[in-house]
């Protein structure tokens, strides 16, 4: 039998979770009250339920998480855990007529987002401060003396007994630890373990073979020199040497900025979409998919890959296009993408604080977005200072049109055809805004007169429904904006004069005030308007809607006319008379075809007013869940074609500063609306020394950018250490490398962080260095079996196990389970046709036709993450997540069981070379586990293998024959062949051919693709379901062949728990 090292996933799975106490809440819940929950209580609830207010309405108190459990007159607010229970979802929900909050009078109900944020804070356990969390504050000197804040000084290594262990300063500050709690040390890791845990850690591959064996043979010897040395009183330190090689060889590859780029990724929370669906209000007229997302993470693995000292690194992600040497088509820009793949929201105030939350937590290591309604509860960082930073980004816009940037290595060809179907798209979907145009034309023909009363009256009044139902208005709900209506307007001025007359006096005076608006020379009236006009005597508003109503339908056949002029290339609407062209530009702007050919000018007629004179609106037409204006443009398949076409240009996703930057003031409890003291644009108080000059250079971005990595701001090299230390030791120094502040657990060697950052520092800033350091150590290269410690073995009154079963003292090393990527990444260099290609654009990883791109360049759709992705503890990329989960769930299991890739690995290893020409079954085993493993199998589980081979070999024999194999299952190894022929669950059912239905919906939403020479490694993509749809590869799905003995027994070890792990 196979040994118990090798049982699948599915037998962790009986291992319980560990919960953390009910009445003790995360600082991860905690945060997410701070930041989420309680900006929706202070803008909806505090007037009338707070403590600070002064006001228990109900007998209700929302501001104290005891006021909350204990609840009002009705019961309990809030029932941790418990959404049917809790009243104030009920009440929010509107479900209950008599308690509905907030009150209609106070804005009624509130959004269906803040609805569900507020369902999972309760699903949570409602995590919230105890007591009265209005008294709490961060604002104290206890609070400024937090260590993290504190200056870095310069640490001396401490003396340690054992000193022949001490590699250099790094094993000295660990080992003192170490005796001081009276522990030792585990041994090295042998040389296989050494080098496969190097790998993964630099490369988040395994090593090859061919590197292991070579790297033990050389490491072997090196040890034995050592010793004899050692027995010569010479010490030597040859295995050292070996050991520094190999990292620097490791640290050489291009492969290392792709390993160490998806870390920072998690940091920066990479995605190639917005993050809003389609139909939500803005983004309906804006791409759901970034289409350069990807240029910015090809920076960041080139940046990794050169070394670049992480001083500049910062530099440039918040402020390149600031730098005095940066150039229109510097490749630099696409760093500024770090500010821009964030989620957006259709609330600006929203995506400003998306991007304070992830600049600061990835720089700084501080929750700065927890001071947005008010002082930050436990860090000194007051709402003025959030502010100081909000100013900053709120004088920050995206360009218009994105920078070209360095181009790729795209063949003219490619070029061609991306340039050919770009400009058919183009045409296309320009030539949709005039259908649009006319069909929403026909619409006001029908409908002005009512349009024009209704936009006099607030919306949403009894009067405003009146007008509606009365017109019987299409669509009655907020789908147009409401039509300008202004005295000032060539259209509409006459009808703004007259909708200002009270309605008691309308039909004496309103003849005169028509009379006086179509005489003024200040503001003239259409001549076609006027005419309609002139020497009318209503004696309604009506009267006068209805007269603008028939004008409009008087020249619709010239109007239509006009529309057609201007949608045909060529024909230029100065053609057109003046006053046709100026009626049928209302409400919304008529330009020529050729100002709105290029996407960005077509989207630019929704999104922005570039078009519009000041009597016209944008063309908007929204509505929750409306996607009927989608069907006359082309935007996704543009964006689609940017994304995934090999000939597409490189762009970056860039910002400049706004043409007036300006400051922001603070909004009191984080209401817009009651508006606080202006406050400067500059650095936070606690990381600053003396004055704080505010900052005057545009946004103050790149002020911002030098005050984070100055001299005199200890935080962002601690957190820059305690990062790359996480990554090497699988826990940081600080358990949050996200959250350095009050609220986080103490470092476990402060001392050791601060030589770090001190030592980063004081040597460029260079990753690869500190890498090098950690790397040589001798606490890094300890075995991680906690078996082999001496006290351990020899079971005395000292145990590690007990006095520190966390190893936070790193008396061994730690056993860290792959991400996802590296597992995909080993499995897709088995089959061996993993790319070399470093950087592109994004293919879909987890679906058939399958990708052999590495991980780090899978799609990633922050709306609606891939279920795969979310069962291997992908990073949210909905915020900065600088250290993943680790759960074990069936799924992880089913995925190696069922997943076609796993066939094919196994068809691959058994296929290799030094498999196939084995001279015996022995060493063809032991190829094998080399190759699976990176290390030779033992006598035990060569047997072990032979057993499972010849097993699998009678049944084999015995189903060939029609009869069962002694001793065997009603089974045979095509069931392995046929659960792999299996799809994936969720997202990732595609293991076979499209279907007829995604066939269809391919076509409809992109032109067919015709074949172009791209390279093999930049796959040509289709969608299937439109602008959120999933990309789909060209190519070819794995073969559902059933497995032979030799590949189930690969299948077998690709099943293990050893795959997956490190160390």
């Amino acid at each position: 039998m196979i040994p118990r090292r090798y049982l699948p996933f599915l037998a962790l799975l009986t291992a319980g979770p560990l919960l953390p106490a009910a009445d003790e809440p995360s600082k991860e819940g905690l945060e997410f009250f701070e930041k989420n929950v309680r900006p929706i209580l202070a803008e909806h609830c505090y007037e009338c339920h707070s403590i600070e207010k002064g006001s228990s309405k109900g007998g209700l108190i929302l501001d104290s998480r005891d006021g909350m459990l204990k609840g009002g007159d009705q019961g309990p607010a809030v029932v941790p855990g418990n959404v049917a229970k809790s009243l104030l979802l009920l009440a929010v929900h509107y479900g209950d007529p008599e308690i509905a909050m907030p009150p209609k009078k106070k804005g009624g109900k509130i959004a269906d987002a803040k609805i569900a944020t507020l369902e999972k804070w309760v699903k949570m356990g409602a995590p919230a401060p105890a007591g009265n969390g209005n008294k709490l504050t961060g604002l104290t000197e206890k609070a400024k003396q937090h260590w993290a804040y504190l200056p870095l000084k310069a640490v001396t290594p401490p003396e340690v007994k054992n000193k022949a262990w001490v590699k250099g300063p790094i094993d000295a500050f660990v080992l003192a630890k170490l005796e001081a709690a009276g522990l030792v040390p585990n041994p090295p890791a042998d040389p296989e373990a050494l080098l496969r845990r190097m790998s993964y850690d630099l490369l988040g591959l395994p090593p090859t073979a061919d590197q292991v064996i070579a790297f033990t043979r050389a490491h072997d010897a090196a040890a034995a020199a050592d010793a004899a040395a050692a027995r010569r009183g010479t010490p030597a330190n040859n295995v050292d040497a070996v050991v520094a090689k190999q990292v620097d060889f490791l640290l050489a590859s291009p492969h290392y900025g792709e390993r160490w780029g998806r870390h920072w990724l998690d940091t920066a929370r990479y995605s190639d979409t917005r993050g809003l669906p389609v139909d939500q209000g803005k983004s309906l007229f804006e791409d759901y998919r970034y289409a350069y997302a990807w240029t910015y993470r090809d920076y960041v693995i080139d940046a990794l890959n050169t070394d670049k000292p992480y001083d500049r690194f910062v530099i440039e992600q918040l402020a390149a296009d600031k730098l005095p040497d940066i150039k229109p088509d510097d490749a630099r820009l696409a760093a500024l993408g770090f500010i821009t793949i964030g989620k957006r929201f259709d609330n600006i105030d929203d995506t400003i604080d998306e991007r304070i939350d992830t600049t600061t937590k990835a720089f700084l290591g501080l929750t700065v977005a927890c001071s947005r309604c008010h002082d930050h509860k436990f860090d000194p960082i007051p709402a003025a200072d959030y502010y100081s930073l909000h100013g900053i980004f709120a004088s920050t816009i995206e360009p218009l049109q994105r920078p070209g940037i360095t181009a790729g290595p795209q063949g003219a060809a490619l070029k061609a055809d991306f340039q050919k179907r770009l400009d058919q798209l183009q045409a296309e979907s320009a030539a949709g805004y005039y259908k649009y145009f006319k069909d929403m034309r026909a619409r006001y023909d029908r409908e002005m007169a009512g349009r024009l009363v209704a936009a006099t009256l607030k919306r949403g009044s009894i009067e405003w429904g009146d007008v509606n139902e009365k017109y019987k208005l299409e669509t009655p709900l907020p789908d147009f904006e409401p039509m300008r209506i202004q005295a000032d307007s060539p259209i509409t001025g006459p009808f703004a004069r007259v909708a200002a007359i009270p309605a008691a006096v309308f039909e004496e005076r309103a003849a005169g005030v028509l009379a006086a608006a179509l005489s003024d020379p200040k503001n003239p009236v259409n001549p076609l308007i006027a005419s309609a006009l002139r020497g009318l005597k209503p004696k309604t508003i009506d009267d006068v809607a209805l007269a603008y109503q028939k004008a409009y339908n008087d020249s619709k056949a010239s109007i239509l006319a006009h529309i057609d002029r201007c949608a045909t290339p060529g024909r230029s609407s100065k053609q057109t008379p003046a006053a046709i062209a100026q009626m049928a530009a209302y409400p919304w702007p008529l330009p020529d075809v050729e100002e709105i050919l290029e996407n960005e000018e077509c989207i630019a007629l929704f999104d922005t007013r570039k078009f519009c004179a000041d009597w016209q609106n944008r063309p908007v037409f929204g509505g929750q869940n409306n996607r009927k204006p989608l069907a006359y443009f082309r935007w996704a398949q543009i964006n689609e074609l940017r994304l995934s076409h090999p000939g597409a240009p490189r762009e970056a996703m860039a910002i400049q500063d706004a043409a007036n930057p300006r400051d922001s003031y603070v909004y009191l409890r984080g209401d817009k609306n009651k508006r606080g003291p202006t406050v400067p644009r500059r650095f936070l108080e606690a990381l600053s020394q003396g004055e704080r000059p505010a900052f005057t250079d545009g946004s103050g971005r790149l002020e911002l950018a030098k005050a984070i990595v100055a001299k005199t701001n200890p935080i962002a090299p601690r957190v820059a250490m305690n990062r790359l230390w996480l990554k090497h030791f699988g826990e940081g120094l600080v358990l949050t490398p996200d959250d350095l502040g009050n609220m986080s657990v103490p470092p476990s060697h402060p001392e050791l962080l601060d030589w770090l950052a001190d030592d980063f520092t004081k040597n460029g800033w260079t990753l690869k260095r500190m890498h090098r350091q950690v790397m040589l150590s001798s606490a890094y290269r300890q075995d991680s079996n906690p078996n082999l410690n001496p006290l351990v073995a020899r079971k005395g009154p000292v145990d590690p196990l007990k006095i520190d079963a966390a190893n936070r003292l790193l008396w061994r090393g730690n056993l860290r389970r792959l991400d996802f990527e590296s597992i995909r990444d080993s499995m897709i260099l088995l089959t061996g046709k993993m790319s070399p290609t470093v950087g592109g654009q994004p293919a879909n990883i987890t679906d058939e036709p399958y990708s052999y791109r590495r991980s780090l360049y899978g799609y990633v759709d922050r709306l609606r993450l891939n279920d795969t992705l979310s069962q291997f503890d992908y990073a949210d990329p909905d915020m900065a997540n600088s250290k993943r989960g680790s759960t074990i769930v069936p799924q992880q299991a089913l995925f190696f069981m069922n997943n076609p890739l796993s066939v094919e690995v196994a068809r691959a290893v058994a296929a290799r070379p030094d498999v196939v020409k084995a001279f015996s079954e022995d060493a063809r085993i032991n190829a094998m586990f080399m190759a699976i493993f990176q290390r030779r199998a033992t006598s035990n589980e060569i047997r072990a293998a032979r057993d499972f081979l010849d097993k699998q070999k009678a049944m084999a024999i015995a189903a060939a024959r029609g009869t069962p194999a002694a001793g065997s299952a009603k089974t045979s190894n095509t069931g392995s062949s046929r659960t792999s022929a299996k799809a994936s669950t969720g997202k990732d059912a595609k293991a076979g051919t499209p279907t007829a239905a995604q066939v269809a919906a391919a076509k409809k939403a992109v032109p067919a693709t015709k074949k172009v020479e791209a390279p093999d490694d930049m796959m040509m993509s289709v969608s299937t379901g439109g602008a959120e749809g999933i990309l789909q590869n060209v190519g070819e799905t794995i073969p559902r062949n059933p497995l032979t003995p030799i590949e189930l027994l690969a299948h077998t070890l690709l099943l293990s728990n050893e795959f997956v792990y490190v160390n």
